[in-house]
């Protein structure tokens, strides 16, 4: 309790948006916006979001993982390398699409 005590003091203070080091951070900041609630202070709406959209995230792809593993084994894996991949691509492209936008 206390390093999630600390923890959300030093995103407090500091004014972070997000972490990425750890799920834990997440439910931090959501914590931090229940203490807001009862306190009657404005919600930090904006980091409440976005801390709802990365768990909801990890839990989308820890099941769609589980779901992906029964049906393929550990050919499942190259499901999240091709996301990945093409994920990469296109913000190479796209990269390189507004670079190339710049210098016109």
């Amino acid at each position: 309790m206390a390093c999630g005590v600390q923890n959300a003091l030093a995103t407090t203070y500091s004014g972070a948006l997000i972490r990425t080091t750890h799920l834990s951070g997440m439910f931090t900041d959501l914590g931090i916006g229940l203490g807001h609630l009862l306190r009657g202070l404005p919600l930090p709406m904006r980091r409440l979001t976005l801390s709802g959209l990365i768990i909801g995230g990890f839990l989308g792809g820890s099941l769609a993982g589980t779901w992906l593993f029964a049906l393929l084994r550990y050919d499942a894996l190259y499901v999240p390398a091709a996301i990945t991949g093409v994920a990469g691509g296109g913000y190479l492209l796209w990269r390189q699409w507004t670079l190339a936008r710049a210098r016109a």
